[in-house]
């Protein structure tokens, strides 16, 4: 069984220079157990354009992971509270 992420704060809040960017998003992260998504075409584009730039040794999938890792802690309650929500609903009485 896999744990829940913590219900933290983002890391996001604590960005406030290009150096925080870079230590949160811009670090290459192994993706083991990896899993196809789908994204805009051009959403892919304007990354291939900048990350080889800004984060040569990091892949578009490692950055994508951050970026979602990051949004997942920064929601996890209002997830958590929709989720719950929505797969315990009591079935209505006929």
């Amino acid at each position: 069984m896999k744990t829940e992420p913590k219900a933290t704060r983002s890391k996001t809040k604590k960005i406030k220079n290009s150096s925080d960017y870079r230590e949160v998003f811009l670090t290459n992260t192994q993706a083991s157990n990896r899993s196809h998504v789908y994204i805009d075409r051009e959403i892919v584009d304007c990354i291939k354009r900048y990350l080889p730039i800004i984060a040569p040794g990091v892949s578009v999938s490692g950055y994508l992971s951050n970026i979602f890792k990051d949004h997942i802690q920064c929601h996890w309650n209002k997830i958590h509270e929709l989720y719950i929500n929505e797969s315990v609903k009591p079935l209505k009485r006929m």
